[in-house]
């Protein structure tokens, strides 16, 4: 990719990625992937109190899928923030699946709340969840830079997206 973008101070909107990671930091990997691309700040789920996003016109929201869903922080953080209509946002997952979707409950809340998604983007993950830790896991090594690049590809298709008025 190779092309960096700058940001003129009070010309393009700055975007918030909230993001929750525990278990092997796979979702955090991708967020410090993807922030310097849209130059976004990011904040983990893990300090509700800090989460300010006065001033923000874009969220993204990004997390494990956890049993088929993100993480419950992020939907408790969606519901204190409640509506928000014309707020863009877009979603980063990771999971040991190939999950190409954001799972139907967050796409729902998000769009009661009126927020515009822009996009979507995920990627397989390393998984240890259940009896997948008897075999050592799956997706050992993922993401990989493949997947950094891709992420830094999808960051890229959304900045014009993220600073359309």
């Amino acid at each position: 990719m190779g092309q960096v973008f700058s940001y003129k101070e009070g010309n393009l909107m700055k975007p918030l990625i909230i993001y929750r990671s525990f278990h092997h930091h796979n979702t955090e990997a991708i967020v410090k992937a993807i922030a310097p691309i849209i130059n976004a700040d990011i904040i983990s789920a893990d300090k509700p109190d800090e989460i300010d996003i006065a001033g923000r016109d874009c969220i993204g929201f990004a997390s494990g899928i956890y049993m088929s869903n993100f993480d419950k922080t992020i939907y408790r953080i969606i519901e204190r923030l409640g509506p928000k209509p014309g707020t863009k946002t877009f979603t980063v997952f990771t999971s040991g699946a190939n999950l190409r979707r954001p799972p139907r409950r967050l796409t729902k809340i998000l769009a009661e709340n009126g927020y515009e998604n822009l996009g979507n983007f995920s990627c397989k993950a390393f998984d240890t969840w259940g009896p997948l830790r008897f075999i050592g896991g799956t997706n050992r090594n993922r993401p990989n830079e493949a997947d950094l690049e891709a992420a830094r590809e999808f960051a890229a298709g959304l900045l014009p997206k993220i600073n359309e008025q």
